[in-house]
């Protein structure tokens, strides 16, 4: 059972499991390497809502918008 990324709190790695977004929002992110099966850390977050999430080879800031589609299962 996964839950939004938006609920992980920094320091924490996850593996994205689904992306419930538009196709244009969703193949966007695919496109950078946001995709299922990837492996994220919560650098930052933000009490704006604003997230960085860091890949093995970059970091990235989301809205909240976003993070709380993106379906994570916590990695421990």
């Amino acid at each position: 059972m996964g839950v939004p990324i938006s609920t992980i709190e920094e320091g924490f790695k996850a593996i994205i499991k689904s992306i419930d977004l538009n196709y244009n929002m969703k193949k966007k992110l695919i496109e950078i390497g946001i995709t299922p099966k990837a492996k994220l850390m919560v650098v930052n977050k933000q009490k704006s809502g604003y997230m960085v999430v860091a890949t093995e080879s970059f970091k990235l800031a989301l809205d909240d918008f976003i993070t709380k589609r993106i379906i994570v299962e916590l990695l421990i």
